[in-house]
């Protein structure tokens, strides 16, 4: 074999390679139903010398569906995913043979606004994602979650909120 020969060989060995491990691409629109949790604590008295206080307590649950979430590519082990209109989160991909799995970054923190009864405010948030490599299309799964209080735990005014959201869907578009 001729060296110009044995690096044609070689150079079409690299490019199937990397076509092979290039296959596996997730950017593209989701659409499916989305849920989102939410319960808002919010302390109406001061606390008293005995430790008890008078609260009120509010929960809430949707779905919709016909949600878009929309998945972009960072770099290589990194996803920005924009929930619909509610907010948008990045993620980190597991190395190969696990890419089809995610974990919100902690670095920079990753925030969503929850506009709620008795509660609007920057969330921090944690959650994942999941990927169905092999399906097609392609599915996702999207969990997060987080938590906020504002003021003095001890005063009225003082507000927990807890909230969740989940998304559920199958790739639209790639």
């Amino acid at each position: 074999m001729t060296t110009e020969e044995w690096t044609k060989l070689v150079l079409a060995t690299l490019t199937m390679l990397a076509t092979a491990c290039d296959g596996f691409d997730p950017v593209g629109a989701y659409e499916g139903t989305a849920a989102q949790y939410s319960q808002t604590v919010t302390m109406l008295t001061d606390l008293a010398p005995d430790g008890t206080s008078t609260g009120s307590n509010h929960s809430a649950n949707s779905s919709e569906t016909g949600v878009v979430a929309t998945m972009t590519r960072v770099d290589d082990r990194h996803l920005d995913v924009a929930l619909g209109d509610f907010c948008r989160v990045r993620f980190e991909q597991s190395p190969e043979p696990n890419e089809h799995a995610a974990q919100v970054v902690i670095e920079p923190e990753q925030r969503c606004l929850v506009a709620v009864e008795g509660f609007t405010g920057d969330v921090s948030v944690a959650g994942d994602l999941q990927l169905a490599r092999g399906q097609d299309p392609l599915s996702l799964s999207v969990t997060i979650h987080g938590s906020a209080q504002i003021g003095d735990p001890d005063r009225a005014g003082y507000v927990n909120e807890t909230f969740s959201y989940t998304f559920s869907g199958t790739r639209s578009t790639p």
